[in-house]
C-alpha cells in the first residue's frame, strides 16, 4: 500500500467515525421523553452518585466532542429508560474537549486512560469494565448479573 493509499484509506475511516457520530447524535436527538443517564462532571459528583449509589452503577467515562463517546449516547440512553428504578445509567466527564482531566485521582483510581470506557459498580466497588465494546447486549448481561445476584442475596 502506498503512502497516497493510507492517508485515503485513514481518510475513509475518519469520515466513517464523524459520520456515525453525527447519526448517533440525530438519533439520540430523536428519543422518546423518558429516563436519562445521569451527568456526572466531577469528582464530588462522582463519590455521591456513582460510588455511595443504593442500585448497581453503569457508568461511561467520556470525553466532551470524542465522536466514539457521542456514537455511544443512544445505547446508554436505551439502557437508563430499560433499567430506570433498578440501576443507575451514568455519564462521567473523564476529558474535557480540550482533553484536561477532570479528576487525576478517579483517572488513576479506575486506570482509565481509554474514552470511552465503561465501569459497573456494585456497592461502590468496580465489578466489571468494557472498552471498545459499543454492544449493548453486553451491558445489558452485566446489569442482568449484578441484578439477578444482588436478588438473590437476603
Amino acid at each position: 500500500m502506498t503512502g497516497f493509499d493510507r492517508k485515503v484509506s485513514l481518510r475513509i475511516v475518519c469520515v466513517g467515525v464523524v459520520a456515525g457520530a453525527v447519526l448517533a447524535l440525530a438519533v439520540g436527538g430523536c428519543a422518546a421523553s423518558g429516563s436519562q443517564p445521569l451527568l456526572v462532571d466531577s469528582q464530588e459528583g462522582f463519590q455521591q452518585q456513582i460510588i455511595q449509589a443504593d442500585k448497581p452503577v453503569l457508568v461511561m467515562f467520556f470525553k466532551q466532542g470524542c465522536p466514539a463517546c457521542i456514537a455511544l449516547e443512544p445505547t446508554f440512553n436505551q439502557l437508563a429508560k430499560e433499567y430506570e428504578g433498578r440501576a443507575v445509567i451514568a455519564r462521567y466527564k473523564h476529558l474535557s474537549a480540550t482533553f484536561a482531566v477532570t479528576s487525576k485521582e478517579l483517572k488513576d483510581r479506575y486506570d482509565v486512560s481509554f474514552v470511552p470506557t465503561v465501569l459497573l459498580f456494585v456497592k461502590g466497588q468496580e465489578v466489571q469494565r468494557w472498552f471498545s465494546d459499543y454492544n449493548i447486549n453486553n451491558y445489558r448481561r452485566g446489569l442482568e448479573r449484578v441484578l439477578s445476584t444482588a436478588a438473590s442475596q437476603p
